[in-house]
């Protein structure tokens, strides 16, 4: 094979000294976590869809009493945000 010998690449753990070359020791970087890139978009698909059920059963599991009150106190919070507003005067009605 030549003076170049392909080496497997090993499990390192934090901490420890290793020797790649004669003479060399640095100390290992921590092993990372494989990923199946598969599962792992499905399982943030699960998520996504979980979060917008959490949304709906909020926005939409009211009963129409709860609905009705939430429209009423709009309703009356917009007539009486109306009520106070200031009118600008027309320029057109000051000759």
């Amino acid at each position: 094979m030549g003076p170049y010998v392909w080496r497997v690449q090993k499990l390192f753990i934090a901490g420890v000294l290793v020797h790649d070359r004669p003479g060399e020791k640095r100390e290992a970087h921590a092993v990372s976590t494989v990923v199946n890139l598969r599962t792992a978009r499905k399982r943030k698909q699960r998520k996504d869809k979980e979060n917008a059920a959490a949304e709906n059963r909020v926005k939409f599991g009211r009963t129409k009493a709860e609905r009705n009150v939430t429209d009423l106190e709009a309703n009356r919070a917009e007539r009486n945000l109306d009520g106070k507003r200031r009118t600008e005067p027309d320029p057109a009605s000051d000759s």
